[in-house]
């Protein structure tokens, strides 16, 4: 497999930093991968999952206590962007 970087150079890395990304809009954003083999074969592009930028929403959390023993304040929410 011959990764290449978005100028088109061979790379090994398994990361990379898409410089373009400060400068683009607000929105939903995907990136594609490649996979080059021997004599300039492509493999089908395989997608990212969705990443929005700058996306807000309102949330409000409401907590039912089940024991008295817990105040409120020790509850843990926690938020997964899916």
């Amino acid at each position: 497999m011959d990764p290449r970087t978005p100028s088109g150079s061979p790379t090994t890395n398994l990361n990379m930093t898409d410089n373009a990304w400060p400068g683009l809009g607000d929105g939903a954003y995907r990136w594609a991968i490649k996979a080059q083999y021997p004599n300039n074969r492509l493999s089908g592009p395989r997608f990212t999952n969705v990443i929005g930028k700058n996306w807000l929403a309102t949330v409000t959390v409401n907590i039912t206590l089940t024991c008295n023993a817990v105040k409120p304040g020790f509850a843990l929410v926690k938020f997964v962007n899916t």
